[in-house]
């Protein structure tokens, strides 16, 4: 009874020390990715404004009651 009690746990221990394992290099995943400086996402120019629409607003009309 012991021999296949010892088989099933595998997958069992497998969850116990694999999940707080992956927990802890995705933590230090983040870490590092929050430490960078970030010069890679940053858009080389910034988007041109094309429309008038983008430059000026205009208010809504109001409907008369």
């Amino acid at each position: 009874m012991n021999g296949s009690r010892a088989r099933s746990a595998g997958p069992v221990l497998w969850l116990i020390v694999g999940i707080p394992l992956a927990t802890i290099v995705g933590g230090l995943v983040t870490l590092w990715l929050a430490a960078q400086d970030g010069e890679s996402h940053r858009a080389p120019d910034p988007a041109p404004q094309t429309t008038k629409a983008q430059h000026e607003t205009q208010p809504l009309p109001v409907a008369p009651p």
